[in-house]
């Protein structure tokens, strides 16, 4: 609904429910992510969730910049998101590596 607008016009600034539209999927998507991986591993988040909260400011956001730009912000909240997560558990697998029961001493 709302990505038909940001491409047929990607420099006009999208009405509010559009820019809502546009803001919610990645919102919903992370924040199912988040609730997953709490049922499955019984742990929050942090980064998701924050991500939730970085869609939902880039929806008010996209109030007053145009599509493009929306669509834009939202791209760069899910690379963050994904670089966290990444550096996250890469630390998390080099300290088990290293760990002294892993290392026999």
């Amino acid at each position: 609904m709302g990505d038909e607008l940001v491409i047929a016009h990607p420099k006009s600034i999208l009405p509010s429910y559009e820019a809502a539209a546009v803001a919610a999927g990645p919102a919903v998507y992370l924040l199912a992510q988040t609730l997953f991986g709490r049922r499955l591993t019984g742990s929050w988040y942090v980064s998701k969730l924050l991500g939730v909260l970085a869609c939902a400011v880039a929806g008010i956001v996209g109030l007053f910049v145009p599509a493009l730009m929306l669509a834009g912000l939202l791209i760069v909240v899910l690379v963050v998101v994904i670089l966290v997560d990444y550096s996250l558990f890469s630390e998390h697998i080099t300290d088990a590596e290293t760990s002294p029961e892993r290392l026999g001493t």
